[in-house]
């Protein structure tokens, strides 16, 4: 789980949020395709979380008091998984997208280990 407050900018709706999501993600799914390749790891596209998904989530915790859903603080709804054969190798590739985040035009708000804190 996320452990900081990381807001995107904000937006007036779902449907607003859905528009960036849609925008960004030709281009973050490239950016996940070329890290894996250089990294020797697989990628896996996720496509856009589902709207049901993104809107149970955002009322259980976003939600503020009974009517106002803050929906810019939904981060995930692009999202992609890169797989590797060996633990070296993933935290190898981790390190290369922290160190030189800005240069890949990637801007890394939070990186949460949960191989070895499992529980954060």
């Amino acid at each position: 789980y996320s452990v900081q407050l990381i807001n995107q900018p904000p937006v007036k709706s779902l449907d607003e949020l859905y528009g960036l999501a849609k925008e960004k993600k030709p281009k973050f799914d490239d950016f996940v395709r070329q890290i894996a390749e250089q990294n020797h790891g697989k990628a896996i596209i996720a496509s856009i979380k589902s709207r049901e998904r993104a809107e149970a989530k955002a009322h259980y915790k976003y939600k503020d008091g009974d009517v106002v859903i803050a929906w810019h603080r939904l981060t995930d709804l692009v999202r992609a998984t890169i797989e590797f054969d060996d633990f070296h190798s993933m935290y190898e590739c981790a390190r290369k997208i922290i160190e030189n985040a800005t240069s890949m035009g990637v801007d890394v708000k939070e990186f949460n280990d949960r191989y070895q804190n499992p529980f954060q």
